[in-house]
């Protein structure tokens, strides 16, 4: 059972949430681009894609994919597309989002 974590549904969602923002900031104009028109499936295929391209097949991949199953994808592109939650303090927290 997951608990809510600094606001967020889940741990899995904010530290996917994290990735994915931090993919949008540093990556190319097309990343951020595809970034910025994605709805949830393709949030989730976004970031299958990077643990498919980053992780050998077998257990750690098997990990990272039951990980992923934990995340609340609409969330995530719900607060991306939130101009006003754009990794911002947050007075109902202790800290950064």
């Amino acid at each position: 059972m997951s608990l809510k974590f600094l606001g967020w549904k889940n741990y899995e969602t904010w530290t996917v949430n994290l990735e994915v923002r931090e993919r949008r900031r540093s990556g190319t104009a097309i990343i951020a681009a595809r970034i910025d028109q994605m709805d949830a499936d393709g949030c989730r295929t976004f970031v299958e894609e990077i643990v498919d391209s980053t992780t050998l097949a077998g257990l750690g991949r098997n990990y990272a994919r039951a990980f992923l199953r934990s995340v609340d994808w609409d969330e995530i592109v719900t607060r991306l597309n939130d101009a006003d939650d754009d990794m911002t303090w947050r007075e109902d927290h202790d800290g950064f989002l």
